[in-house]
């Protein structure tokens, strides 16, 4: 009770991880965050990927991927997300030659699945479809594949939700296929059948996405759900934007760059959607 400059303990000249914040600005949520960040533990992942990759990857970004993944589900990215936490059963982790199960010759680990000159092509695949659907520009990388992440004038940081979304795709239909090579132990990978299993799945969260935006419209028009903001608005067409456009008159569009590669995967396309 007071003057701000007369309380006890003053209200400046605290510090938070490294930061100053004002005692009359901290909120429980600050302190409850500083809780977690000082009792949890690190997933052992992290330390492991530095033997391969010696840099300060920005993992809480990464993580913070699963929590803001846009139109795709839990069904979409686990297959990454077991990958990032090293948890696919690679050959070497068996008995037996541990070689590459695609028969190249190379010792599987890890990294081999994008060192692989039989995988390779498919990696080159996903970083060109992702060039051509105009959600930024990639060049071919461990750190895009393994990470979703690449170098921004010097900084690491995690890609855009519509690229990473394409690459979890990406990792889903490649295990789907290794799994059963290893387990019949014949076969070999169709890079072709990846990109399109991809396209078809992705194109299904994108219909997906385009009924949760109309039945929040039907609900606002009717008043039984507050009118979103400018901000929201724009922010819920976003979650479509490069593949779908939203008119002003209510109408959906297909962008032509993702039209083109839905007619390459020959996916169906929503007569609803022109």
């Amino acid at each position: 009770v007071g003057p701000a400059h007369s309380t006890h303990p003053r209200a400046e000249g605290w510090e938070l991880r490294g930061e100053e914040i004002r005692l009359d600005l901290l909120e429980v949520r600050h302190m409850y965050l500083e809780f977690i960040r000082q009792t949890e533990e690190r997933p052992s992942c992290e330390t492991n990927w530095k033997r391969y990759f010696p840099v300060n990857l920005p993992w809480e970004d990464i993580w913070g991927m699963f929590l803001r993944p846009g139109i795709f589900t839990p069904h979409h990215y686990m297959t990454f997300f077991k990958a990032l936490h090293r948890g696919l059963p690679t050959n070497s982790r068996f008995e037996g030659s541990g070689r590459c199960r695609l028969g190249c010759g190379a010792h599987e680990s890890f990294t081999h699945f994008y060192k692989c000159r039989k995988i390779r092509p498919l990696w080159k695949r996903v970083v060109g479809l992702l060039n051509s659907l105009d959600i930024g520009r990639y060049w071919m990388h461990p750190m895009l594949v393994f990470f979703c992440v690449r170098n921004m004038s010097g900084v690491l940081k995690v890609v855009n939700k519509h690229a990473r979304g394409l690459i979890w795709l990406a990792w889903k239909f490649l295990w789907q296929q290794l799994a059963e090579i290893g387990k019949t132990g014949r076969g070999s990978l169709s890079v072709e059948r990846v990109i399109v299993s991809s396209l078809r799945m992705h194109h299904t969260a994108v219909l997906a996405a385009i009924g949760d935006y109309r039945r929040v419209d039907t609900l606002k028009r009717a008043g039984a759900r507050k009118k979103r903001s400018y901000a929201q608005e724009e922010a819920e067409k976003f979650r479509i934007f490069p593949f779908i456009t939203i008119n002003g008159n209510g109408t959906f569009q297909y962008t032509s760059a993702y039209k083109d590669a839905l007619a390459w995967a020959e996916v169906k396309l929503c007569p609803e959607v022109s």
